[in-house]
């Protein structure tokens, strides 16, 4: 016959023990260090939770992985409740955070906005003597000194007449380039907008979860908030 195995409630493990805090595992188990020194001297708790129903939070002494796991450090070792099942978990019996600050979640990550367009437009008719834009050349008489003489050279009057209707149409493409290139901004601005405001409304689901002592629902909550983000 299987022998059954003994329980003690929760609140005696905290008379006993202290009041724990609870640990998120940001790190794998193996990598965090803080973690495996209070594994070693037996202040570790994982709360596990079965996948339906109410009143199935239990708590063992030690490390257990699982898709629900919760992990509580204690002050003080629990090698005295080791193979027990723990019942009756009561978050409100959880130590704050060092600080007196309660329990925050993450918050969720930004991205940044897209690099701003910094757009010329090029003019063939500026005035002479004036700095065009970019790579844009200003067409003043050019001089050549030839032994001491300057000679003047005009452009031909046909290369002018030529020239003059070909700005419009350049002006037009870059126009266009620049309202092309503002609909796509505007477009990746609307959708960060939406996916902030779908992790602020998750923050304050969560938030609301840990002021009635919900640590675990609101913790599980942000995680698959941030998942869905990535």
């Amino acid at each position: 016959m299987e022998k059954k195995t003994k329980s003690v409630r929760f609140s005696q493990v905290v008379a006993r023990s202290g009041a724990p805090e609870l640990h998120s595992l940001w790190l794998a188990p193996a990598k965090d260090a803080a973690f495996q020194k209070a594994l070693k001297s037996d202040r570790v708790m994982t709360v596990l939770t079965a996948a339906g129903g109410a009143h199935t939070e239990h708590g063992v002494v030690g490390y257990e992985s699982g898709p629900r796991a919760q992990f509580l450090v204690f002050p003080r070792s629990l090698k005295a409740f080791a193979g027990r099942r723990v019942v009756g978990i009561k978050y409100d019996l959880l130590q704050e955070p060092a600080g007196g600050e309660s329990f925050r979640p993450p918050e969720p990550r930004r991205k940044a906005p897209p690099p701003k367009l910094h757009l010329a437009i090029v003019d063939d008719e500026a005035e002479d003597g004036a700095k065009p834009a970019r790579t844009a050349r200003a067409r003043p008489s050019v001089k050549e000194k030839v032994k001491g003489t300057v000679v003047d050279f005009e452009p031909p009057p046909a290369a002018k007449s030529e020239a003059t209707p070909s700005a419009p149409r350049r002006t037009e493409k870059v126009r266009a380039k620049m309202a092309k290139r503002a609909a796509g901004k505007s477009t990746a601005g609307a959708d960060a907008g939406r996916q902030l405001a779908r992790l602020s409304a998750e923050v304050k689901r969560a938030l609301k979860e840990l002021k009635q002592g919900k640590a675990v629902a609101a913790y599980q909550r942000l995680t698959a908030a941030i998942a869905a983000d990535e």
